[in-house]
């Protein structure tokens, strides 16, 4: 770990002065699945940065990261309540709670079936450049396959399942880190973020083996993420699931605008009527509103007419 966070220290050290441009990036995505009653979903992510802060916004919670202090808040906007804590705990929190969600943990033989768990990854960049809102693009295509095979007691019903993940990432070329206002800042704020608040790697270490290809090809660009597209296949019998290499979802990310504009500090603290509460007790309630909301979309889909 001390490695890591020395690697941080010195990336974030060569950085130049120009990152303390203010900086606003903001991030438009859309989510889709061919199985009926699932609904699509559209949605915004704002990344505002200042000086050593930076803040997302995205469906009902806001992020405040203070890379000075090595804190984050995370502020449940709906219910006004806020929870301040390490950035180095921040990761193993979420990591915990993101392998409590999950469908099926807990449940009876699912520990055995992780156990099982492979998965494979191809990497590969492409030599044709992309311009995004004005930007030179690189493009990382990573293509994972996952393989889990089921417990003894019900290998006579149901045969191994396999899932595969196409994910493309255009990520800005190093050269213009230099020529486009910002990049130096955001590409900066993703190298703390990967070392000091990461869920998904503390997540990893809390899965099998057999997920550690996936969630290191994932994690290897560094630079700012300028668009991304993901597509998932499953070969598992399920009622009303595509066949095949039909993907089960899809979603894309794209950046629709940059902005080096001044930005007033309040965006970066607290707001006045907001109260503290416990970390969990937070996320539990920014959890479910999240899934109130899933569940309303679902109704709404499923209903006839629809």
């Amino acid at each position: 770990m001390r490695l890591l966070l020395s690697t941080a220290l010195v990336v974030l050290a060569t950085v130049p002065m120009a990152v303390k441009a203010d900086v606003t990036i903001r991030y438009q995505s859309e989510m889709a699945s061919p199985m009926p009653g699932i609904p699509g979903k559209n949605s915004i992510e704002v990344i505002y940065m200042k000086g050593n802060k930076g803040v997302t916004v995205n469906d009902g919670q806001t992020i405040i990261v203070d890379m000075a202090r090595q804190e984050v808040t995370i502020i449940d906007t709906a219910r006004r309540k806020y929870a301040t804590i390490a950035a180095s705990q921040y990761g193993d929190k979420m990591g915990a709670r993101m392998a409590a969600m999950m469908p099926g943990a807990g449940a009876p033989g699912m520990a055995e079936m992780l156990k099982t768990m492979k998965s494979t990854c191809d990497t590969d960049k492409s030599d044709t450049g992309e311009t995004i809102q004005g930007i030179q693009a690189d493009e990382h295509d990573v293509t994972c396959t996952i393989t889990i095979q089921m417990p003894e007691s019900m290998k006579d019903s149901m045969s191994a399942m396999s899932m595969k993940m196409l994910i493309r990432t255009w990520t800005a070329a190093q050269s213009e880190r230099l020529r486009v206002p910002g990049l130096w800042q955001l590409s900066g704020f993703e190298v703390w973020q990967k070392y000091f608040m990461n869920p998904t790697g503390s997540l990893g270490s809390m899965m099998p083996e057999g997920m550690k290809p996936m969630l290191e090809a994932m994690q290897k660009d560094q630079s700012a993420t300028l668009r991304m597209s993901m597509e998932m296949s499953m070969n598992m019998p399920m009622p009303g699931a595509p066949a095949g290499d039909q993907p089960l979802v899809k979603m894309h990310m794209d950046v629709v605008g940059l902005s080096t504009e001044l930005l007033d500090d309040s965006l970066f603290g607290v707001p006045g009527d907001c109260g503290a509460e416990a970390f969990e007790d937070v996320m539990k309630g920014i959890s479910d509103a999240m899934m109130a909301s899933v569940k309303a979309d679902v109704a709404q889909a499923s209903a006839p007419g629809q």
